[in-house]
């Protein structure tokens, strides 16, 4: 009951906070949006999401991104400039 009050009830989110309304574990890494591509070229971005601080970033792309022992790691890439980098620009734990 209290879930679907706090999803139909957004306007009263603010009286009904508590531990349970919260962002869980599962929900305090990053949210990364890798891939895609529009009419005439691929991406142009690869964009990050942090939940708990409602942060926005952008990431190079043109990259190798794999994932060992729950870490992604990023290597190369462009900064968008069209720029090489090199060496590993990110390690994320999942």
């Amino acid at each position: 009951m209290e879930a679907m009050k706090w999803h139909l009830l957004p306007e009263r989110r603010l009286q009904m906070a508590s531990a349970r309304t919260r962002p869980r574990k599962a929900t305090l890494g990053r949210l990364l949006v890798v891939g895609g591509m529009d009419k005439n070229k691929g991406a142009t971005t690869i964009e990050s999401y942090d939940p708990r601080c409602r942060v926005d970033d952008e990431l190079q792309l043109a990259l190798l991104a794999e994932i060992l022992r729950q870490l992604l790691h990023q290597q190369g890439g462009e900064a968008g400039t069209g720029a090489a980098s090199e060496g590993v620009e990110d390690e994320e734990a999942l």
